[in-house]
């Protein structure tokens, strides 16, 4: 077949858009539970441990299919693995909201952490493969602050329907809308090409990381990356409960004080 036409500069960063949106997504999907906990336990009858899991459940699944859904965006059409992926996750975070147990909100956690592994490769090949040396670095990063903006979203959102005695339409809400925002994601990733804009290294067939594993700086952030997580990961988790425990601010109030703050200072770093 002929090579698809070079993407304009305006269609370039129309994807980074398109891409920006579903991201925020996916990161709110995955946020919105942590500001609702005082409601889990009330409603649902959560264990401390239990509220913990919402994140280690997610975290665990989602680390052991990353490496697999790298190996599957380079298999299939990554313009149809980003959307897939949105529909998938979206379905489940939809689902989440008709949890009537501890055990049945968890597994959903579980599911996201394989839905939405699907994402990330492809999305930040499709990014890459955009734009050419000059604009590559600041396209990613723009894709990226889209991370920092649907935590504070679903920690926000969350808190919101949660203390207004509606906490299930929050993950109705976000689940239909990343379903809604499918249909034109699709349309316009359809006339975007998958070839890189200048010619990339390949990895010579086979599983990449024999490759990576061979590279100090890849093995060395493969060590600190995980510190890195640890951390970040227990405010996510916590910090929301925290506020209200200890501060008696409210679940809206909660959910926004505890991401607004680390995600502004994270937009300047």
């Amino acid at each position: 077949t002929s090579p698809a036409p070079a993407i304009t500069r305006g269609r370039a960063w129309g994807l980074v858009a398109f891409m920006w949106v579903a991201y925020l997504l996916n990161y709110s999907d995955r946020q919105v539970v942590f500001s609702i906990f005082p409601i889990l336990k009330s409603d649902l009858g959560f264990t401390d441990t239990q509220l913990g899991l919402t994140g280690s459940v997610f975290l665990w699944v989602y680390a052991f299919c990353s490496p697999i859904a790298g190996q599957v965006g380079d298999l299939f059409s990554k313009r149809v693995l980003v959307v897939v992926s949105l529909v998938l996750w979206s379905g489940v975070t939809t689902r989440t909201g008709f949890s009537t147990s501890a055990m049945m909100l968890l597994v959903c956690r579980a599911l996201i952490g394989i839905t939405e592994s699907l994402f990330i490769p492809p999305a930040l090949a499709l990014t890459a493969n955009a734009h050419g040396p000059k604009t590559r670095s600041r396209a990613i990063a723009v894709f990226d602050t889209a991370q920092l903006a649907g935590v504070v979203l679903g920690g926000w959102f969350g808190g919101v329907m949660a203390q207004q005695g509606h906490w299930r339409f929050a993950f109705f809400a976000l689940g239909i809308a990343g379903i809604l925002f499918a249909v034109p994601y699709f349309l316009f990733l359809r006339g975007t090409s998958e070839e890189a804009a200048v010619e990339t290294k390949k990895s010579g067939g086979g599983l990449a990381i024999a490759t990576l594993i061979k590279i100090p700086s890849y093995r060395f952030l493969c060590l600190v990356f995980p510190a890195f997580t640890f951390v970040l990961w227990l405010l996510y988790t916590w910090l929301p409960n925290f506020l209200y425990e200890k501060f008696s601010l409210s679940l809206a109030e909660a959910g926004f004080t505890a991401t607004v703050y680390l995600q502004a200072a994270t937009l300047v770093g």
